[in-house]
Protein backbone atom coordinates (compact mmCIF):
# COMPACT_ATOMS: atom_id res chain seq x y z
CA UNK A 1 0.00 0.00 0.00
CA UNK A 2 1.29 3.62 -0.99
CA UNK A 3 1.74 5.74 2.20
CA UNK A 4 -1.07 8.15 1.75
CA UNK A 5 -3.83 5.08 1.33
CA UNK A 6 -2.20 3.60 4.78
CA UNK A 7 -2.43 7.41 6.16
CA UNK A 8 -6.48 7.32 4.91
CA UNK A 9 -7.15 3.92 5.91
CA UNK A 10 -5.57 5.19 9.72
CA UNK A 11 -7.54 7.99 9.92
CA UNK A 12 -10.71 6.55 8.70
CA UNK A 13 -10.46 3.81 11.08
CA UNK A 14 -9.74 6.49 13.87
CA UNK A 15 -13.00 8.54 12.88
CA UNK A 16 -15.21 5.13 12.91
CA UNK A 17 -13.61 4.19 16.42
CA UNK A 18 -14.22 8.12 17.64
CA UNK A 19 -17.55 8.01 16.39
CA UNK A 20 -18.72 4.07 18.05
CA UNK A 21 -17.46 5.25 20.90
CA UNK A 22 -19.87 8.16 21.34
CA UNK A 23 -17.51 11.30 20.39
CA UNK A 24 -17.81 13.56 18.46
CA UNK A 25 -14.48 15.41 17.25
CA UNK A 26 -15.02 17.15 14.05
CA UNK A 27 -18.45 16.81 11.93
CA UNK A 28 -17.61 19.03 9.24
CA UNK A 29 -14.84 20.09 6.84
CA UNK A 30 -15.43 23.68 8.09
CA UNK A 31 -14.22 22.56 11.49
CA UNK A 32 -11.33 20.34 10.69
CA UNK A 33 -9.90 23.67 8.64
CA UNK A 34 -10.29 25.48 11.71
CA UNK A 35 -8.49 23.00 14.45
CA UNK A 36 -5.62 22.92 11.42
CA UNK A 37 -5.58 26.75 11.01
CA UNK A 38 -5.56 27.46 14.49
CA UNK A 39 -8.71 28.87 15.03
CA UNK A 40 -11.87 28.49 17.03
CA UNK A 41 -15.40 26.78 15.87
CA UNK A 42 -15.75 23.34 17.78
CA UNK A 43 -17.14 20.47 16.08
CA UNK A 44 -21.01 20.87 15.95
CA UNK A 45 -22.75 18.99 18.52
CA UNK A 46 -24.85 19.28 21.67
CA UNK A 47 -24.50 22.76 23.25
CA UNK A 48 -23.29 22.43 27.03
CA UNK A 49 -24.34 24.49 29.98
CA UNK A 50 -20.84 25.07 31.71
CA UNK A 51 -20.98 29.17 30.42
CA UNK A 52 -19.00 31.14 28.30
CA UNK A 53 -16.74 32.54 30.87
CA UNK A 54 -13.45 32.00 29.25
CA UNK A 55 -14.28 33.95 26.31
CA UNK A 56 -16.74 36.73 27.73
CA UNK A 57 -19.19 35.40 25.28
CA UNK A 58 -22.84 35.86 26.35
CA UNK A 59 -25.48 33.61 24.13
CA UNK A 60 -25.84 30.47 24.15
CA UNK A 61 -26.04 28.51 21.36
CA UNK A 62 -29.32 26.92 22.39
CA UNK A 63 -31.10 30.50 22.56
CA UNK A 64 -29.99 31.26 18.45
CA UNK A 65 -32.74 31.80 16.20
CA UNK A 66 -33.31 31.92 12.39
CA UNK A 67 -31.79 35.39 11.27
CA UNK A 68 -29.23 35.70 14.53
CA UNK A 69 -25.70 36.39 13.13
CA UNK A 70 -23.29 35.41 15.47
CA UNK A 71 -19.46 34.67 15.92
CA UNK A 72 -17.91 30.86 16.04
CA UNK A 73 -18.78 29.39 19.74
CA UNK A 74 -16.44 29.11 22.24
CA UNK A 75 -15.69 25.45 24.17
CA UNK A 76 -19.04 25.95 26.57
CA UNK A 77 -21.07 26.81 23.45
CA UNK A 78 -21.48 30.40 23.94
CA UNK A 79 -21.60 32.88 21.52
CA UNK A 80 -22.04 36.64 20.72
CA UNK A 81 -25.25 37.68 18.48
CA UNK A 82 -24.74 40.61 16.59
CA UNK A 83 -26.50 42.63 13.97
CA UNK A 84 -26.24 41.21 10.63
CA UNK A 85 -24.49 44.32 9.54
CA UNK A 86 -21.26 43.56 12.03
CA UNK A 87 -18.54 41.60 11.36
CA UNK A 88 -20.11 37.92 12.11
CA UNK A 89 -19.17 33.73 11.09
CA UNK A 90 -22.30 32.26 10.48
CA UNK A 91 -25.98 33.53 10.72
CA UNK A 92 -28.73 30.72 11.54
CA UNK A 93 -31.04 29.75 8.59
CA UNK A 94 -33.57 27.29 10.55
CA UNK A 95 -34.56 25.97 13.87
CA UNK A 96 -36.58 22.36 12.59
CA UNK A 97 -37.95 19.76 14.88
CA UNK A 98 -36.88 16.50 14.22
CA UNK A 99 -38.89 14.09 16.12
CA UNK A 100 -42.62 14.59 17.28
CA UNK A 101 -43.49 14.90 20.81
CA UNK A 102 -42.91 11.47 23.11
CA UNK A 103 -40.69 10.35 20.25
CA UNK A 104 -37.60 7.82 21.58
CA UNK A 105 -34.81 9.10 20.25
CA UNK A 106 -33.65 7.68 17.03
CA UNK A 107 -29.85 7.62 17.92
CA UNK A 108 -27.02 10.10 16.83
CA UNK A 109 -26.57 8.55 13.53
CA UNK A 110 -30.08 9.08 11.82
CA UNK A 111 -30.39 12.71 14.07
CA UNK A 112 -27.13 13.44 12.21
CA UNK A 113 -28.43 12.21 8.86
CA UNK A 114 -32.01 14.27 9.55
CA UNK A 115 -29.86 17.32 10.04
CA UNK A 116 -28.03 17.17 7.00
CA UNK A 117 -30.78 17.01 4.42
CA UNK A 118 -33.21 19.93 6.66
CA UNK A 119 -30.04 22.13 6.62
CA UNK A 120 -29.29 22.11 3.89
CA UNK A 121 -32.78 22.54 2.43
CA UNK A 122 -32.58 25.26 4.91
CA UNK A 123 -29.98 27.15 3.67
CA UNK A 124 -30.89 27.27 -0.06
CA UNK A 125 -34.44 28.56 0.90
CA UNK A 126 -32.95 31.21 2.84
CA UNK A 127 -30.43 32.12 0.71
CA UNK A 128 -31.71 31.38 -2.61
CA UNK A 129 -29.39 30.20 -4.74
CA UNK A 130 -28.86 26.42 -5.60
CA UNK A 131 -26.65 24.43 -2.91
CA UNK A 132 -23.41 24.04 -5.70
CA UNK A 133 -23.81 27.36 -7.39
CA UNK A 134 -23.26 28.87 -3.54
CA UNK A 135 -20.77 30.55 -1.96
CA UNK A 136 -22.06 29.19 1.13
CA UNK A 137 -21.93 26.35 3.13
CA UNK A 138 -23.71 24.78 5.97
CA UNK A 139 -23.68 23.04 9.58
CA UNK A 140 -25.43 22.52 12.41
CA UNK A 141 -26.10 21.98 15.93
CA UNK A 142 -27.78 18.87 16.51
CA UNK A 143 -30.18 17.73 19.75
CA UNK A 144 -28.48 14.85 21.67
CA UNK A 145 -30.42 12.51 23.37
CA UNK A 146 -30.31 14.27 26.78
CA UNK A 147 -32.10 17.55 24.81
CA UNK A 148 -34.50 15.02 23.26
CA UNK A 149 -35.92 13.04 26.33
CA UNK A 150 -36.08 16.54 27.82
CA UNK A 151 -38.38 17.55 24.87
CA UNK A 152 -35.92 19.91 22.45
CA UNK A 153 -35.82 17.76 19.24
CA UNK A 154 -34.79 20.80 17.13
CA UNK A 155 -31.47 20.93 15.42
CA UNK A 156 -30.77 25.21 14.53
CA UNK A 157 -29.25 25.49 10.90
CA UNK A 158 -26.68 27.85 10.36
CA UNK A 159 -24.80 29.18 6.78
CA UNK A 160 -21.25 30.58 6.63
CA UNK A 161 -19.05 31.50 3.91
CA UNK A 162 -17.88 28.57 2.41
CA UNK A 163 -14.26 29.72 2.60
CA UNK A 164 -14.35 31.13 6.09
CA UNK A 165 -14.52 34.53 5.57
CA UNK A 166 -16.57 36.56 7.76
CA UNK A 167 -19.42 38.01 6.56
CA UNK A 168 -20.85 41.76 6.61
CA UNK A 169 -24.23 41.56 6.04
CA UNK A 170 -27.38 39.10 6.22
CA UNK A 171 -27.52 36.57 3.21
CA UNK A 172 -30.92 36.14 3.54
CA UNK A 173 -32.67 35.95 0.26
CA UNK A 174 -28.80 37.35 -1.17
CA UNK A 175 -28.49 34.37 -3.63
CA UNK A 176 -25.23 33.79 -3.30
Amino acid sequence: MRPARILAAALLAAAVAVSLSGCDVVTTARDLGRQLAGGGGGSAGAPGSAGGAASGYDDAIDDLQPGDCFADPDDDWYTDVVECTELHDNEVTARIDLGDAGSDFPGDIRVDKLSRAACEKALVDYDGAPFAESTLDYSYYPPDETLWRGGDRSVICYGYSWNYDQLEKSFQGAKI
